[in-house]
């Protein structure tokens, strides 16, 4: 974790550009973070029909938090159900898309309530 050699010292700290007081310390895996301390993705290993699991849906922006398509999602794609495995697709099963289960293992994550924007597993 913490500040990689690309980033550049007059941009200051990285909890400069916090949202909701969250900074990329304690929101990207990359940077010794995670996409939700309150969250875990199950099915745990979960792929896409195509291969893809929760932390490619993360990195590459597929999803938002709250369960809806990303920047990088395209929209001739269709749904995120439309690529589903096992009966679930990524808004139920990747914290970074708003699903997967609370940390207290309890039960499944609410939209809105789940991942942290961008991250998941």
């Amino acid at each position: 974790g913490g500040i990689g050699s690309g980033w550049e010292a007059d941009w200051g700290s990285q909890e400069e550009y916090a949202v909701d007081g969250i900074s990329s310390s304690r929101a990207c895996c990359g940077c010794g973070g995670g996409a939700s301390l309150n969250c875990f993705d199950e099915p745990v290993g979960w792929t896409d029909k195509d291969g893809a699991s929760c932390i490619t849906y993360m990195v590459r922006e597929w999803c938002t938090s709250d369960g809806r398509p990303g920047s990088g999602w395209e929209s001739t794609w269709g749904t995120f159900r439309s690529y589903g495995s096992g009966g679930v697709s990524a808004e139920m099963v990747c914290c970074a898309c708003g699903g997967g289960k609370s940390g207290d293992g309890t039960g499944p994550m609410q939209p809105g309530g789940g991942g942290g924007g961008g991250s998941g597993g």
